[in-house]
């Protein structure tokens, strides 16, 4: 009997496995990695945490997959033999008779894969998941786990035997021993207070500051080198520190400020005194002389053009024949100016107003005045214009063309233009047709219906459509229905409008009650003529107002409506109302109720009227068309219907309507007793 469930599962496996059909997942699937030996490629097999007959395969690749036994008969599968493993002819699925496993319930779920689900009086679920662990790595990092040492699975504080261990050191450099780690004094040299890390111990030094008898003491090869100075201020006044060694003499230039205030250091690292260190100690040869690099004084020709002759100007320090900049022209005139080749010249003008030859003449930037042809348009003869100040053939603007018409305009082109019209009495083509932006005159297809063809009767927007207006547009709008409601075999027509629009379309289908006759007199809101009381059929829809906040009492606007009935063999039947609102009145104002029914709100009902919903509403949607915020008393909206036998139904939203929103209703019930949402 075992050697027939063996055979079995082996094939069942490999059918699986070259297949990929791996059952999903219905509780966490163990860790591959933390079971299989990769050195011999033998998969593990684990129970599962509450299916006896599945079970969970950890392959050699490291993947999961789980398993469910074969049928052991129409009820019940076999269960999985957890004793046997690979090496033993596993997996091996039992008879459940053979097999010590109890199912247990789904919240059995949370625990993982190598964990039993006990019960758990103690516990929220009455169960719970053991032990805490089998492996390390089932806990935290700190901790090592005594299930493999003959403990009951209990996470223990401590280092896990063998491992690198660290706990005063910077690196992981100890061993775990008896979960104790066993540490040097140190791993690496930043372990060290003082010194380095040499075979395990701190000695010597690390760095130069670990070595302190002087300011410029250095780490050499792990030993201190502390040198005789560190600067001059460590040898004598006519001494300097070189290389940590005390030397007769100069080091740098700083070393030689008591021999002046640019006293340097010479070659020879002894103080020299050079003739100057700052231009204001070069006073005896002229005001402008200056310290040169060499630290010598230069000896100037002149500072200024005063040191020079009245014909000459100072340049760098040299007496030359001219000017050497503008303000040496300044007796010439305001803005003479002085020219490349030195000397002084007078210009034509220094401002506009130096330039009286036209009011709009200006001085230029080679300082001469412009010659223009016009300065305004009255500088020009009568059929030109002014354009910077040049006379030019045409306009400038539009005020130029007043005298070719009351719009005339200035073109791109600079000439007075014509348009067609400038008013809508200008346009005659057409009785309604206007004066455009452009100034052409529209050309409307139609203004009135008199203006379309038969084959599109209608004016609307100026275009010809065919549709309708109202009933009496349509053929055999009067005629009694035959029960065919196909545009071709129909007796009775209606004009159909769709919600916002003013021109409707000629459909099949009765428009009120006198398009029905016995045995069907009355006609739905399909525009079907039905038997009265055939079906029991939508009579009234009533409403309760608690505020209705920031409305309009004007144009009130109302609620529409899309109802969905209870289902039958042809579907679930449904219908839309049109904006639910009686002309002329409030509906929807603080504390009023209103109702909606018979042949006189026939066409705000929409095709809910007479409906056919099989005495039941299941859901639906409601918008509210006017300003504001509209709020239910209660939150619901009731539905009665023609047979006085079946309850009514009440729909029920939880929050005030927006304009504009389209809001399905949270329930839909049957409302026999008359309860509230």
């Amino acid at each position: 009997m075992r050697f027939d469930c063996v055979f079995f599962l082996a094939i069942g496996l490999l059918i699986q496995e070259a297949t990929g059909q791996c059952l999903p997942h219905d509780a966490p699937p163990p860790v591959c990695k933390n079971w299989v030996n990769t050195d011999n490629g033998h998969p593990v097999f684990m129970q599962h945490q509450f299916n006896c007959s599945r079970f969970w395969v950890c392959n050699p690749d490291l993947t999961d997959c789980l398993h469910e036994c074969p049928k052991a008969n129409a009820d019940s599968n076999l269960f999985f033999d957890f004793t046997i493993d690979f090496d033993h002819g596993g997996p091996v699925c039992n008879w459940p008779w053979n097999v010590n496993c109890v199912f247990k319930p789904e919240i059995c779920n949370k625990c993982e894969a190598w964990q039993e689900c006990v019960e758990c009086e103690t516990c929220d679920d009455g169960w719970k998941c053991t032990p805490e662990c089998k492996l390390d790595v089932h806990c935290d990092g700190d901790e090592y786990c005594d299930f493999e040492e003959g403990g009951e699975g209990n996470c223990i504080k401590g280092c896990r035997n063998g491992s690198d261990c660290g706990v005063n050191n910077s690196e992981d450099c100890g061993i775990c021993e008896n979960h104790v780690c066993n540490e040097p004094e140190c791993c690496v040299d930043q372990d060290c207070h003082d010194g380095v890390c040499i075979d395990g111990t701190c000695q010597g030094c690390a760095n130069d500051g670990d070595c302190t008898m002087t300011a410029c003491s250095t780490c050499v090869n792990n030993e201190c080198y502390n040198p005789h100075c560190c600067s001059d201020d460590d040898c004598a006044s006519d001494h300097y520190c070189d290389n940590g060694e005390c030397k007769e003499g100069c080091n740098e230039d700083s070393d030689c400020s008591k021999n002046g205030s640019c006293a340097v250091c010479g070659d020879d690292n002894q103080c020299t005194q050079p003739e100057c260190c700052a231009d204001n100690e070069c006073t005896s040869n002229a005001a402008c002389s200056v310290c040169q690099y060499d630290f010598t004084c230069t000896v100037p020709e002149c500072c200024s053009d005063d040191d020079c002759s009245e014909d000459q100007y100072c340049d760098n320090t040299e007496c030359k024949n001219g000017c050497n900049e503008d303000s040496d022209c300044s007796k010439f005139g305001s803005c003479a100016v002085c020219e490349a080749d030195n000397q002084c010249s007078q210009p034509e003008c220094c401002a506009n107003a130096d330039c009286t030859n036209a009011v709009c003449a200006m001085c230029q930037n080679d300082l001469t005045c412009t010659e223009p042809e016009c300065c305004t348009d009255d500088d020009c003869s009568e059929d030109q214009y002014c354009d910077n100040t040049e006379c030019k053939d045409g306009c400038n603007e539009n005020s130029d063309c007043a005298k070719f018409g009351s719009c005339s305009v200035c073109g791109d082109d600079n000439q007075c233009t014509q348009p067609e019209c400038c008013s809508d009495s200008e346009c005659t083509n057409m009785s309604c047709a206007e004066c455009q932006d452009d100034f052409t005159c529209s050309a409307p297809e139609c203004c009135v219906d008199s203006d379309c063809p038969s084959d599109l009767p209608l004016c609307d927007a100026n275009e010809c459509v065919s549709g309708c207006r109202q009933d009496e547009d349509c053929d055999l709008w009067n005629g009694f229905c035959n029960g065919n409601y196909t545009v071709d075999g129909s007796t009775c027509f209606y004009c159909s409008f769709d919600s916002g629009h003013h021109i409707g379309s000629c459909d099949p289908g009765c428009s009120d009650n006198d398009n029905c006759q016995e045995p069907n007199p009355e006609c739905d809101g399909r525009h079907h003529c039905i038997a009265e009381g055939t079906n029991s059929v939508l009579t009234a829809i009533e409403f309760a107002t608690e505020d209705c906040v920031g409305c309009s009492e004007t144009e009130e606007g109302g609620p529409m409506l899309h109802l969905v009935g209870e289902e039958s063999l042809s579907g679930s039947p449904s219908c839309t109302t049109d904006s639910l609102d009686h002309e002329g009145q409030v509906d929807f104002g603080a504390g009023s109720e209103v109702t909606f029914e018979g042949e006189e709100d026939r066409d705000l009902l929409g095709t809910c009227y007479l409906s056919n919903l099989q005495n039941a509403v299941t859901e639906g949607t409601i918008t509210w068309t006017g300003q504001g915020t509209l709020i239910l008393k209660n939150g619901q909206v009731n539905f009665y219907w023609t047979d006085v036998n079946a309850c009514p139904y009440t729909c029920c939203i939880a929050s005030g309507l927006n304009s504009g929103e389209v809001n399905s209703f949270d329930r839909c019930f049957k409302n026999c007793g008359g309860a509230s949402c």
